[in-house]
């Protein structure tokens, strides 16, 4: 965590393999996550509080799950940009 010159806490950015761990652990612990994904059309979805359903680690896909209505998208891996606060670099 980093301060800002407005004394804002900043999070550090990770590795894009960093943020597969991360994505990872919230699946196998069942932990709700912060995800902000690019989307083919060119918005940005911000998902906040959703369970990771699966990931397909081949195919470089992960589904999201939210917990109040039980609706589920699938992302590719690349379009996920921060995680948890974390930017993500390649």
């Amino acid at each position: 965590m980093i301060m800002a010159k407005n004394n804002a806490k900043v999070m550090r950015p990770v590795h894009f393999t960093e943020a597969m761990k991360i994505i990872s652990a919230a699946f196998q612990h069942r932990e709700r996550i912060d995800i902000k994904v690019w989307v083919s059309d060119g918005r940005i979805d911000h998902l906040q509080g959703w369970l990771v359903q699966g990931e397909y680690w081949r195919k470089g896909y992960v589904r999201f799950r939210n917990p109040s209505n039980g609706q589920i998208r699938l992302y590719p891996e690349i379009f996920i940009h921060e995680v948890d606060g974390h930017r993500i670099y390649l």
